[in-house]
């Protein structure tokens, strides 16, 4: 990530543009660590007077991000299809109504003025610490998958102790204890 010509604070938002080009709507915004999560805003993408600044930003990722049909101005350019010609407008069934959601994609780390950052509000504040992580959060598993499985293999083993587990047993020795009707 590069940093910016200006003094600015960056943070990874969604964007919808303006007719005008001259804003950007910025949606589902959070800081880099995304322990700070804004409310959506719409932000100039120049400012000054006698030297224009345009506002930097870089690609930062691919998530999907919903904002609802509803919310849309009349000042939003609204892509109703991507590049592939498939439709970003969804609808969803919520409480017997059909409500469209503007789907979009691309997430973007965009580098907020420092004057300006200090007109945003967050919404919340998130603290992420390792104890409130479950302990399977890296595992493709579930919870209930991880435990059903871990039960299986401790009923299945359970005849090896903690006594037998601290020494070598050779495979032949191991294939006997495994398959006692066939011991010599």
């Amino acid at each position: 990530m590069k940093n910016s010509t200006y003094n600015s604070v960056p943070v990874i938002a969604s964007i919808i543009g303006s007719k005008s080009r001259k804003a950007m709507y910025l949606t589902n915004v959070t800081s880099l660590d995304g322990s700070r999560i804004y409310k959506d805003k719409w932000v100039p993408t120049s400012w000054g007077t006698t030297s224009k600044t345009t506002i930097e930003w870089d690609y930062d990722s691919q998530s999907l991000v919903e904002y609802p049909m509803k919310k849309v101005s009349e000042s939003m350019v609204v892509d109703r299809y991507d590049t592939s010609n498939v439709s970003c407008i969804k609808a969803k069934l919520i409480d017997g109504v059909v409500v469209e959601y503007l789907q979009l994609k691309d997430r973007y780390i965009i580098h907020i003025p420092t004057w300006l950052i200090k007109n945003f509000e967050e919404r919340y504040t998130v603290s992420v610490k390792d104890d409130d992580l479950m302990h399977n959060d890296n595992n493709y598993e579930s919870v209930a998958e991880q435990t059903a499985y871990d039960s299986v293999v401790a009923e299945t083993f359970s005849y090896i102790t903690r006594d037998t587990m601290n020494f070598e047993v050779d495979s032949l020795t191991q294939w006997e204890i495994d398959n006692p009707e066939y011991a010599s």
